[in-house]
């Protein structure tokens, strides 16, 4: 799909997700590896239970997101991940990105999207709260969780 020139892609295959994860890794305020650790095994369970997303600008990759929604006992899916690219951060990209993750979810039948952010993550709050997310709870020392009713 093309939006904008953005070419819009969902991956399955884990070692292009992996791919995406180290390209980027340090885009966050902590970085993958420090949050999460073994980028291989973790390309390999979003392979398997997520949807991942990556929207790329003359082929070169700009965002991504990573959404679960296949819990159909809950009806709860999780954003994992969103990031963009530092040299294309201000062109909607994060929104475009959240859009097709909320998108999906109520597609899957998904009652609400949950995401944990931390708190020094100024943009990302920002995105969150433009798109009606609201405080859910803390998550950790340094993080919460947000919720949007889909």
């Amino acid at each position: 799909m093309i939006i904008n020139d953005f070419k819009i892609e969902i991956l399955t295959d884990w070692h292009e997700i992996n791919q995406v994860l180290l390209l980027f890794n340090t885009s966050f305020p902590r970085s993958l590896t420090e949050r999460i650790g073994d980028l291989e095994n973790y390309a390999r369970k979003l392979a398997e239970n997520a949807v991942v997303y990556v929207i790329s600008l003359e082929d070169e990759a700009t965002g991504f997101a990573a959404c679960y929604c296949n819990d159909l006992l809950t009806k709860l899916a999780y954003l994992a991940q969103i990031a963009v690219h530092h040299a294309h951060r201000g062109q909607h990209i994060g929104g475009m990105l959240l859009e097709l993750c909320i998108q999906k979810s109520r597609q899957m039948g998904m009652e609400k999207l949950i995401l944990e952010v931390d708190d020094d993550n100024v943009a990302a709050h920002k995105l969150y709260a433009k798109y009606e997310f609201r405080y859910a709870q803390k998550a950790s020392e340094n993080s919460h969780f947000f919720e949007k009713v889909l």
